[in-house]
């Protein structure tokens, strides 16, 4: 799937997702830029900053991008995909619309380069510190596994700010914790009649 195509399953969810308003022009580039000043982007609850990397629009862009049509690269090819979802295909979606939301850009320039370095910099550092590895293969992993479940039914700086992730591990765990609940939730109500 081309980097366009991308970039519009993204402007389709965004404004969902975050609640931006059809003529709320003010109040909507107060919400963009509080989701890219403060990357917030990125976390499972964008209001309090917690859960970095969880967001649920990227179990959703993922999900959409490569695995809702049978003819989606993540079904067609899956060796890309296996054993979880990679490193840089994460970086790369979060990328598709931090910068270009508001305007159409290529990947390769030096906005779109830098925030994708900046991002995939953070997701590296988390995967190489053995304490929070854990986070990387999970969120790889339960990516993939939702994705094809689902299936089957100041950004330019150099580098990713290490305070960002200081939580990661403690918040992961936590997010594993609550869905294995919902999970178990769900099984329980399906069984029961």
């Amino acid at each position: 799937m081309g980097e366009g195509t991308k970039r519009m399953i993204a402007q389709d969810l965004i404004p969902v997702f975050y609640r931006f308003l059809p003529n709320g022009v003010h109040q909507n580039r107060a919400i963009y830029k509080r989701l890219i000043t403060e990357n917030a982007y990125l976390y499972e609850d964008s209001s309090k900053l917690v859960g970095i990397w969880f967001s649920p629009l990227l179990f959703t862009l993922v999900h959409d991008m490569w695995f809702k049509k049978p003819e989606d690269d993540g079904l067609q090819c899956p060796q890309y995909f296996h054993p979880k979802i990679p490193l840089p295909t994460i970086a790369l979606v979060y990328t598709t619309w931090s910068q270009g939301y508001f305007r159409g850009m290529k990947l390769e320039t030096r906005p779109y380069s830098n925030v994708y370095s900046s991002l995939l910099d953070g997701l590296m550092r988390l995967h190489n510190n053995p304490e929070s590895r854990m986070v990387t293969d999970g969120l790889g992993s339960e990516l993939l596994d939702l994705s094809r479940s689902h299936a089957a039914k100041d950004t330019n700086k150099s580098s990713f700010p290490e305070s960002a992730n200081a939580n990661a591990a403690r918040d992961y765990i936590k997010w594993v914790e609550r869905k294995k609940k919902e999970r178990e939730a769900d099984v329980v109500a399906e069984t029961s009649y």
